[in-house]
């Protein structure tokens, strides 16, 4: 079994090497739209493959809400349906409170000049995971933010886990600081 895990390894970063190289040819408009979302869903069959998952992940609250606006219309109508079955609220009786959201994001701080700043979002997903040995499920998305990269993990544990363990990884992409979010 784990000579068969680190088969599909190594086939996928040797696909992830010449993935990087292709992309970088498509810097504007549809074709890097259109090179982002092949990678992507490159990157979840291969998440399926390492792993050895026989379905679909089920979407997390934090990858539905990562995603664009158009990807989540028929959720967000499911969802209004949804409440507006629900019983109405009595007086005198308490109410559920949610619990309080907690921020999954791990910032990457980059200077300026970073090479990173210039590496696609699966590239940043891959390494990571590579370097903690972490299944990439647990990292769903990664995206540029003002100060270099903002990476949304699946759960608390895994968020604490990149900071934790930053020294393994954030040297690579040339972070300034790691840091969570302040709230």
């Amino acid at each position: 079994r784990t000579e068969r895990h680190n088969a599909k390894l190594k086939v996928f970063q040797a696909f992830c090497a010449k993935f990087e190289e292709a992309a970088k040819q498509f810097t504007t408009g549809l074709e890097r739209e259109f090179a982002q979302n092949f990678a992507n869903s490159f990157l979840d069959s291969w998440n399926q493959a390492l792993s050895d998952a026989k379905s679909a992940p089920v979407p997390t609250y934090s990858t539905v809400a990562a995603s664009p606006p158009a990807a989540n219309n028929s959720l967000t109508r499911q969802h209004q349906h949804h409440q507006q079955q629900t019983p109405p609220h009595r007086q005198g009786q308490p109410t559920a409170c949610a619990p309080p959201r907690v921020d999954l994001r791990v910032f990457i701080l980059l200077d300026a000049e970073a090479p990173a700043r210039t590496h696609k979002d699966y590239a940043i997903r891959a390494h990571i995971s590579r370097k903690l040995g972490v299944d990439p499920h647990k990292i769903p998305r990664v995206f540029q933010v003002r100060s270099g990269w903002a990476v949304l993990t699946a759960d608390i544990t895994t968020r604490d886990l990149l900071v934790q363990r930053q020294a393994e990884w954030a040297n690579d992409l040339g972070a300034a600081a790691i840091e969570t979010s302040k709230e």
